[in-house]
């Protein structure tokens, strides 16, 4: 940990903030950009280096740390954000998660892993238990579920043929289509006849601005 890393602190305790500095800056080199209290205040933007970690004490609550988060990311370029002696709570800590935060310490922590947290998170990795890992493995499970439902119950298409329609609105052609799906050039035809049949449409690019506009594609890689 020879690397100088730049950190801020938001914590309403000073006793807290002047502590970690000390307690960190004999395990690791660090830089104290800045210390806050409070809601963010968003009039002027802070200094925020690349490489920026900011420690929030949880202590502020859990809205005032979502608020932080959500505005630490929003800097240019974002920081990264630790939060320090969480309670052991599964779903405030995805909550956090999910706001943006990098990495967490729970209460009771020791310094030394407060301080290994603070590297992993500068250096670009993320920092949760296994236990908090299953659940975000199994909350994007239960996303992508969700999502394919509404897909299946919003278009009269069927599965390769939502398949084929996303090819379409990349704008590739049959030969293309049939190449990248490993099925024959009539087979990509009768998709494509099937398709503007259900939708009752004449063009192939009237069903492609049909699936841009009703989120049967997807808008990341549809190209225009």
């Amino acid at each position: 940990m020879n690397q100088q890393i730049a950190i801020s602190i938001v914590s309403n305790s000073r006793l807290l903030s002047e502590g970690l500095v000390a307690l960190l800056s004999r395990r690791m080199y660090v830089q104290l950009i800045a210390t806050y209290s409070g809601e963010p205040i968003q009039v002027h933007p802070p200094p925020s280096p690349q490489g920026h970690v900011v420690l929030l004490d949880s202590s502020i609550g859990r809205t005032t740390a979502q608020n932080w988060i959500f505005f630490w990311r929003q800097c240019t370029p974002p920081a990264a954000v630790v939060l320090l002696e969480l309670i052991d709570d599964v779903e405030l800590i995805l909550a956090c998660i999910e706001a943006g935060a990098s990495g967490y310490t729970l209460r009771g922590a020791a310094p030394e892993e407060v301080a290994d947290t603070i590297w992993m998170v500068s250096q670009g990795y993320a920092r949760c238990s296994p236990q908090i890992t299953a659940q975000l493995f199994d909350r994007l499970a239960q996303l992508k579920a969700q999502v394919a439902a509404e897909y299946v119950t919003t278009t009269p298409l069927t599965t390769r043929e939502l398949e084929v329609l996303q090819l379409v609105a990349q704008g590739c052609s049959n030969k293309e289509i049939a190449d990248k799906l490993y099925i024959t050039l009539r087979t990509v035809k009768q998709h494509v006849h099937n398709i503007l049949h259900k939708l009752e449409l004449k063009h192939r690019y009237e069903a492609a601005n049909l699936a841009r506009e009703q989120g049967w594609v997807h808008p990341d890689r549809a190209q225009l």
